[in-house]
């Protein structure tokens, strides 16, 4: 059994995914098996994931239709075999070529059901990317020498908005995920914001690391970069309902629920936005406005209909 599995999701990334791959097998720390989800790519991503499997025994290769992200990520870890997961997105890349042996290391000297670390964010200088997501110290959630519950460890990162939903920056224990039957709700955006804070609540033995382990490339055909639909807005719907029920079926401190409440009230917050940024295209505004207006005409309508008839039978 390996020490750790990397799994990686790949879908269209036959730009970034050499890169990608090379950090991981690069690292000084060699007991791991490669996991690569191949999610129904249509350019040549194939033809460099066979390249590598040639050239490395440790690397799993698995193939899928196209069903998005969460559904790779729990694919690949129906097949892991390590003690660890970390999962690492095809379009980014390992910062340090000693990632994997100093999370690990820590992991295993605490005994962690996880272990949080921070990234460093790069991009293509020839995109045109909002400066939010390339803001250098968004990904610098500092560190804590001490090991906590996962909830301590929310309230206090959440407390100074240093808490980050990015699964990319955790590395968990795979018997952990396993005995809480903790995967990726499949078929939506924003999936790591459920996936993270299931986490947290039942996590006994977290610690964040002072150091920068991981890169994150945003570019223009990256998910954080993609124009808004209605895949966004019912996936934020999702994910806020999912939390609801997670909070009221979890035991949480007076400060851990406080938080948590908090954190979904952000999450509404960023519904309304994605709702307003659907309204103002053009597309949208007119049609979908007047359908609208028509609905709540005719609801009005029938309330009335209702109250008038509920007065004439008295």
């Amino acid at each position: 059994m390996p020490s750790v599995s990397i799994i990686v999701p790949v879908y269209n990334t036959e730009k970034y995914l050499r890169v990608c791959l090379e950090s991981i097998l690069s690292q000084t720390f060699q007991d791991f098996e490669l996991i690569i989800v191949n999610d129904g790519s249509r350019d040549s991503s194939q033809n460099i994931i066979d390249e590598f499997v040639a050239k490395d025994k440790r690397i799993v290769a698995l193939s899928q239709e196209n069903r998005g992200l969460s559904a790779a990520r729990n694919r690949g870890m129906e097949v892991a075999t390590g003690k660890y997961i970390w999962f690492v997105d095809s379009d980014d890349s390992l910062y340090t070529n000693t990632a994997i042996e100093e999370i690990y290391t820590e992991c295993e000297q605490n005994e962690l059901d996880m272990c949080l670390f921070n990234a460093v964010t790069s991009n293509d200088h020839n995109d045109a990317i909002p400066k939010n997501l390339l803001n250098k110290d968004k990904y610098q959630k500092g560190g804590y020498k001490n090991v906590m519950t996962g909830e301590e460890l929310f309230i206090e990162q959440f407390n100074k908005k240093k808490f980050i939903v990015c699964a990319v920056l955790y590395m968990v224990r795979r018997q952990f995920l396993v005995d809480h039957s903790l995967r990726f709700i499949d078929g939506i955006l924003y999936e790591d914001n459920c996936f993270t804070l299931s986490c947290m609540f039942r996590a006994q033995k977290v610690k964040q690391l002072e150091g920068s382990y991981y890169n994150i490339f945003r570019h223009s055909g990256s998910i954080m970069t993609s124009s808004v639909t209605i895949k966004n807005l019912v996936s934020m719907a999702k994910i806020i309902t999912t939390l609801c029920e997670l909070i009221h079926q979890t035991n949480l401190s007076e400060d851990g629920l406080a938080a948590a409440i908090t954190f979904v009230s952000y999450r509404i917050q960023d519904f309304f936005s994605i709702y307003w940024s659907l309204m103002r295209k053009k597309e949208n505004s007119k049609t979908i406005l007047a359908k609208m207006l028509k609905i709540q005409v005719m609801r009005l309508a029938f309330t009335l209909l209702r109250k008038t008839k509920s007065i004439l039978k008295k």
